[in-house]
């Protein structure tokens, strides 16, 4: 397969909602980039029902499901994508996301109201866009406009590249060791302080 390379990682459950990836990429993605793949990196209780959709969508030779791999080698998947893609609503802060923007690669994820939405400002550091309001027609649209992310980004070299490394400097300085680290002895004081103050 010589066209663009969507990842999709984390755990095979329903509400992580890998089944709407699997959708999207077979409606919207799939049918314009003939040679366009997605990996559904991961494993999980739901890991059959993804495949079937994969199969129903008529896809499943263009999805691929490598299963579990180990964390050392999460970067190559990273580095391998063109895209990181996530539509998962349920994040309360999304390793993956973390992950998929300290090494680079550019992301485009549903707005959640917690975790993405907390890592990605769009267009700064990554695509983030409406999931729609849970009707079925909201969602529909959602879907294509997901889609149509997806393609502008992947015709855009260039923006890729800029979302890519805006991406990476952003999470370094937001959650390297250091900072982190910063963040928790800082908070350690705020409490002494405050429990000083009120004896």
């Amino acid at each position: 397969w010589s066209g663009a390379r969507l990842l999709c990682a984390g755990r095979h459950t329903r509400e992580k909602a890998r089944d709407r990836v699997i959708r999207i990429f077979a409606r919207f993605i799939a049918p314009v980039d003939r040679e366009a793949t997605l990996t559904m990196l991961g494993d999980g209780p739901d890991n059959e029902y993804y495949r079937r959709v994969a199969r129903e969508e008529g896809v499943a030779h263009r999805v691929f499901f490598p299963g579990e791999v180990p964390f050392t080698r999460m970067a190559d998947y990273y580095a391998y994508a063109d895209l990181f893609v996530h539509a998962s609503l349920s994040e309360t802060y999304g390793n993956v996301m973390g992950e998929a923007l300290w090494c680079g690669t550019p992301t485009v994820a549903f707005s959640d109201g917690m975790g993405v939405s907390s890592q990605i400002k769009d267009r700064v550091n990554g695509i983030l866009l409406n999931p729609g309001n849970g009707k079925k027609k909201d969602e529909i649209e959602a879907d294509a406009a997901f889609g149509r992310a997806v393609l502008e980004l992947l015709s855009n070299p260039q923006e890729r590249s800029r979302l890519g490394t805006a991406a990476s400097k952003i999470a370094r300085e937001r959650c390297s060791p250091i900072a982190v680290q910063r963040r928790i002895a800082d908070a350690f004081q705020h409490a002494q302080e405050h429990a000083a103050a009120c004896h």
